[in-house]
Order: C-alpha cells, then sequence, then structure tokens
C-alpha cells in the first residue's frame, strides 16, 4: 500500500464493531468467529484510504490454494475447513457492508503478491543502509541517470552497478544496498510488477530517477 501512488493510507486488522457482525452471522445463520467459548472481534486485513477520496475500502488477503476447491480432493477435514472459511469470509463481507466499506477479496494471483519479491529486497536496505551510504546517494542518482540515458541497448543492472562502484569507488555491495534503498524511497521508480534482479536486463526507459532527493544525510 505505501508503494500505491492512488492510496493515501491504510488501516490493517480493522476491528468491526460486534454489534454488527454478530447481527450478520445471527441473520444468515452462520456460526460466529469465536475465541475459545466466547465471540472474537472480527477484524478485517486491511482498510485502504484513497488518494481521491472516493471512498474507503477493505482488501481481505488469502492464497488462490485457500479458496480453491480444487485442493480438497475428497478430503473430509480439508472439506469441512473450507467450509467454515467461506462461511468467514461471507461474515466478514457482510459485516464490512453494513459498516460502510465495500469489500474485495485479494489472492497470491493478485497485483500485490507479482509486486512483493521486489518490495522485499527495497524493504531490507532500510536495515542495512549506514551513514556512509547516504554520503554517496546524490551522487549515485546522478551517475544512475547519466547511465540509464547513454545506454543504447538492453544491459544487464549488475553491469551498470560495476561501473558506478567503480566510479564512486565504493563496493559493489554497497551501491546494491544504496540502488535498494533509493527505489525504498522512490529516488528511483520503475513497474514493481516485473521482478527487478540483478541480471535483469534494462534500458533507458526501465527507470523513472527524480530530480531533488531531500533528508538523504539524516
Amino acid at each position: 500500500m505505501d508503494f500505491k501512488d492512488n492510496v493515501a493510507g491504510y488501516k490493517e486488522q480493522f476491528a468491526i464493531d460486534p454489534e454488527i457482525s454478530l447481527s450478520v452471522a445471527k441473520r444468515l445463520n452462520l456460526r460466529h468467529h469465536n475465541a475459545g467459548k466466547e465471540p472474537a472481534v472480527v477484524t478485517l486485513d486491511t482498510l485502504v484510504y484513497p488518494e481521491d477520496e472516493s471512498g474507503s475500502y477493505v482488501l481481505s488477503a488469502k492464497t488462490k490454494k485457500e479458496i480453491s476447491e480444487e485442493n480438497l480432493k475428497g478430503d473430509k477435514k480439508a472439506i469441512e475447513k473450507f467450509k467454515r472459511l467461506k462461511e468467514k469470509l461471507l461474515i466478514e463481507k457482510k459485516s464490512s457492508e453494513y459498516s460502510g466499506y465495500p469489500w474485495f477479496l485479494t489472492t497470491d494471483k493478485d497485483e500485490f503478491f507479482q509486486i512483493y519479491p521486489n518490495l522485499e529486497w527495497m524493504y531490507r536496505s532500510n536495515f542495512m543502509i549506514n551513514g556512509n551510504h547516504k554520503k554517496y546517494i546524490e551522487d549515485y542518482v546522478s551517475i544512475f541517470d547519466d547511465s540509464m540515458v547513454c545506454i543504447d541497448r538492453k544491459t544487464r543492472l549488475i553491469d551498470i552497478h560495476e561501473d558506478i562502484s567503480n566510479r564512486l569507488k565504493v563496493s559493489l555491495d554497497s551501491v546494491k544496498v544504496i540502488f535498494a534503498y533509493c527505489c525504498w524511497n522512490k529516488y528511483i521508480s520503475f513497474d514493481l510488477t516485473v521482478k527487478m534482479e540483478p541480471l535483469s536486463l534494462v534500458d533507458k526507459y526501465t527507470f523513472t530517477v527524480v530530480g531533488d532527493i531531500v533528508d538523504v544525510s539524516n
């Protein structure tokens, strides 16, 4: 959600008013979520606030395998588990709608899970970046931008970074950390649905580079 330009904010594990979820379960004749013998608070994975204020909505995340009947293969326990999951999702859906939020199901085949591998290595840079790395960020972005403009054919990302490493006189590992940090902070952006790896082929149209970088020394 942090990388969706049309999302202003979001709230994880949004709790539904118990009166609403209990009323929904009773009306639909379904078993309410339980914690032991007591009703549990129904929480929704993500409440999303769009940038254009078009109306908040809820996303519930499940794997495609979890919601596919093809994986049951006559297994009675699996069938019961699947039936219970469908009950819970229906309670969540109707409770969300009665709370004023459209409800949508997202799976590991949807866009978020396509971009997750990129977000993972970008996010790790926050724990690897240090003050010495940050001294090179502006120079790195400038050289990276020049390098991308100058290439006239598909080039491996690792080759570009080896060249930048030599020009900045810093290690290749440091250059990789700086690159990831710049991508995480959107100094450099690219189509996140395309998996980016050191051996990925890139060209002058692959990346967008911002003109001004702020607060890189903090």
